[in-house]
């Protein structure tokens, strides 16, 4: 019975009275206004030119970063033309096809921008 005890007692006390658990856990769990930590939120966004209609610069100056960027070759441009030499384009409807006239290259950005920074003081 007095064994019994003993082990119940005995972590008890030792964790009481003689355990830096309870100081070392302080530590990390208050804080302090000492040192302050910043948790930055980011906005992501891709966006695509085709063709050079549209340009960058608008995004770069509102704060946006362009952290990578692909190109990729497109049709500007189609037109109709016969799909055989001997098609009439005003009778037959199925004579003609739709082929790329001008080629150009589209952009894809991907960017960047940070709103705001939110801080949390931590000791």
């Amino acid at each position: 019975m007095f064994l019994r005890r003993a082990y119940f007692f005995l972590p008890l006390i030792l964790l009481i009275s003689g355990c830096p658990l309870e100081d070392h856990l302080r530590n990390k769990v208050s804080y302090s206004p000492d040192k302050e930590s910043k948790n930055k939120i980011i906005e992501s966004r891709e966006i695509s030119i085709s063709c050079n209609k549209e340009n960058i610069e608008d995004y770069k100056k509102e704060g946006w970063k362009v952290i990578s960027s692909t190109e990729t070759e497109v049709p500007c441009s189609w037109k109709t033309v016969k799909a055989t030499k001997s098609c009439n384009l005003k009778k037959d409807k199925g004579c003609k096809i739709t082929v790329p006239d001008v080629m150009g290259k589209k952009t894809t950005y991907k960017l960047e921008k940070r709103i705001k920074t939110i801080g949390i003081k931590e000791k």
